[in-house]
């Protein structure tokens, strides 16, 4: 995907700091910025990244323990074996 990108001229864009991933992740699903004490916790209260995949799952209203694909004889799920929602960011 970064060759097709680079062959048009598209650099990608840098790594959002995570006052900006809460805000644009907000904005995405939601249509809404988020609360600034929302904004606070995530910034200082950090989880796995893993954690963060299953809840972004959950709130597309997919079940991340049911996504799974075959591979080198295992089934492997997206958000690996620790994934977990954090329910605290759900309303």
């Amino acid at each position: 995907m970064l060759a097709a990108l680079e062959a048009r001229g598209i650099s990608p864009s840098s790594e959002a700091d995570r006052y900006t991933l809460i805000k644009r992740l907000d904005y995405d699903l939601l249509g809404l910025l988020p609360p600034s004490e929302d904004v606070e916790r995530f910034v200082h209260d950090p989880v796995h990244i893993n954690d963060f995949h299953a809840t972004i799952l959950q709130t597309f209203g997919l079940n991340h323990l049911q996504l799974t694909r075959r591979y080198q004889g295992l089934d492997a799920r997206l958000t690996a074996v620790g994934g977990r929602v954090i329910h605290d960011w759900l309303a």
